[in-house]
């Protein structure tokens, strides 16, 4: 690829080095590949100058973190790395903003785990490094979620979910059924509420909770601690809360058959939804 010729600097002392470190260590040179091959295409389709210049910042750092895996693997082996990059399509800029999240969500898990099986701190360090920088385009494919029903649609529903920072936000809202997200603050909650006529299902991406319901706001019957991953089942008419009891923000999707929130629902904050439901 133009212009992706690292420059090797550390010294020749990671010699013998583990297969497994320099396996690890050329699968983050391949991702960074990627990413950079991705980020040059990607910054040609920017709809404005704000766009063109975080996507342009992003790609000089993911070009950094690919400098630093080749290095590595030159001082570990002494040959000349060989770089293989994967083929990523996306049918337009908000597909392809999509695509890059996708791509740092996976590495990201997978240099955090690297980081903590290497006994060699600057191979920790640049896999730390690397995960962090990850998340660099996450604001522009946040500010580009909206309500896409009642259009056929395809997403990565964990991604869209822990991205979303909004205490709402409608993301599919049909005839018969609405999907909205959710972050709840820690400490905070839901708020006690009920449905009449709404069944509702809920799930956790991050986080935990417990979840209260009961026939009335006083006999809260039910509680039950709740972790990521976990569903949530709502009868119509249930008086239910669900409330933050970890360390980290609450990331949930919730779906309501029939929908319950007008077509286009944000609320940034809590205080914005009982405002709009008041």
């Amino acid at each position: 690829m133009k212009g992706m010729t690292p420059m090797y600097s550390y010294p020749f002392f990671y010699r013998n080095t583990s297969n497994e470190t320099i396996e690890a260590v050329q699968e983050g040179l391949n991702k960074e590949a990627t990413a950079v091959d991705l980020f040059s295409r990607l910054v040609h389709e920017a709809p404005n100058t704000d766009h063109q210049q975080e996507i342009l910042q992003a790609l000089q750092n993911r070009f950094m973190h690919f400098n630093q895996f080749a290095t590595l693997y030159y001082s570990m082996t002494g040959v000349q790395p060989v770089y293989q990059l994967e083929e990523v399509r996306y049918h337009d800029y908000q597909d392809g903003l999509q695509k890059v999240t996708q791509l740092g969500t996976r590495s990201s898990k997978q240099y955090q785990s690297h980081a903590q099986s290497t006994p060699y701190p600057l191979v920790q360090q640049a896999f730390l490094q690397a995960a962090i920088g990850e998340g660099s385009l996450r604001s522009l494919y946040r500010n580009d979620i909206q309500d896409y029903g009642s259009n056929p649609y395809v997403v990565d529903i964990e991604e869209v979910t822990t991205q979303n920072d909004t205490f709402r936000t409608a993301l599919w809202t049909g005839t018969h059924l609405q999907l909205t997200l959710m972050s709840i603050d820690v400490g905070d909650d839901i708020g006690l509420e009920v449905h009449p006529d709404d069944d509702q299902f809920l799930r956790i991406e991050e986080g935990q909770a417990l979840v209260q319901m009961g026939d009335s706001e006083d006999n809260l019957t039910f509680q039950q601690e709740a972790y990521a991953d976990y569903a949530i089942f709502v009868p119509a008419g249930t008086y239910h809360n669900v409330i933050n009891t970890g360390t980290e923000p609450l990331k949930i999707y919730s779906i309501y058959a029939p929908p319950h929130h007008p077509f286009g629902t944000v609320h940034q904050t809590k205080q914005d939804a009982i405002d709009a439901e008041g």
